[in-house]
């Protein structure tokens, strides 16, 4: 009894049932937006390539049997850094590019 009067959903006459899954709802989400900018530089860290292909703004990309024109092959190490991964993003990016797919992520953390 003493949880549901120190509860503002509580005092409201909210089912303690349908309060609990309300407030996972949101620690879950605010977590996962909390912590969106760790996961994007996780998953860049898992999916590097010994090799990757840079294309710059305003080049025009082919696929298929022949190469697209003024396109870079850029040679990296199996493993950039932290700090290079993160100088890289910003320079891509910007702000917007660690807190790419937040959405999605408190979507579906937010049952």
């Amino acid at each position: 009894q003493w949880m549901l009067r120190a509860s503002f959903l509580g005092a409201l006459g909210v089912p303690m049932l349908l309060e609990a899954g309300v407030y996972t709802a949101l620690s879950a989400g605010w977590a996962a937006l909390i912590t969106t900018p760790f996961d994007v530089l996780g998953s860049r860290i898992m999916t590097q390539t010994k090799e990757q292909i840079r294309v710059k703004k305003g080049q025009l990309v082919w696929s298929g049997a022949g190469l697209a024109s003024e396109v870079s092959f850029e040679k990296m190490t199996p493993r950039d850094s932290v700090i290079e991964i993160v100088k890289q993003i910003w320079r891509d990016k910007g702000l917007r590019g660690f807190w790419a797919g937040a959405r999605l992520r408190v979507a579906y953390y937010s049952p």
